[in-house]
């Protein structure tokens, strides 16, 4: 079991569902030897296969919200319901919220899951991500890399 891993949850070809994605990039040659990035579409099965794998997860997913796009939560996966039911937060339908219940059902969280959410509009097949996600991006990768201590200490950060 690997003790850290980042996720990166999307569709690059599906407009501002690339976040999750462009984060990872953003974490590339960032991230210490400890942690593992990954770049998932974010199936129910991936989501929990990942949630098996690591006794720390963070995930970065785009998330439908009454929010201005870009604007970002981190949510302790632990303590928090995502989604009502019939009312999905992702637009992965099956996908980071329900594993998490199921895994919450199971017993089988790991010791720490977190989700970085960040507000997105446009999902729509062949669009391209809003710039307005840019400095959502750099923002969210910073978060992350502060919290976990995982980038490698190479000066400061710069993108």
């Amino acid at each position: 079991m690997d003790k850290i891993g980042v996720v990166g949850v999307g569709n690059p070809w599906r407009g501002d569902d690339a976040i999750g994605w462009a984060v990872i990039d953003t974490l590339e040659g960032k991230i210490d030897a400890g942690a593992v990035l990954y770049k998932v579409q974010g199936s129910l099965f991936e989501i929990i296969d990942l949630l098996q794998m690591h006794e720390h997860l963070y995930l970065i997913d785009a998330w439908k919200a009454d929010l201005p796009i870009g604007s970002w939560q981190r949510h302790d996966a632990k303590k928090c319901v995502f989604a009502k039911e019939g009312q999905p937060a992702s637009s992965h339908g099956l996908g980071v919220a329900e594993a998490i219940a199921i895994a919450k059902n199971l017993d089988q969280m790991p010791a720490s899951v977190v989700i970085y959410a960040v507000c997105a509009k446009e999902y729509g097949i062949g669009q391209k991500m809003d710039p307005q996600l840019k400095e959502s991006i750099e923002h969210v990768a910073q978060a992350i890399c502060k919290e976990v201590e995982i980038c490698m200490k190479k000066g400061s950060w710069t993108l």
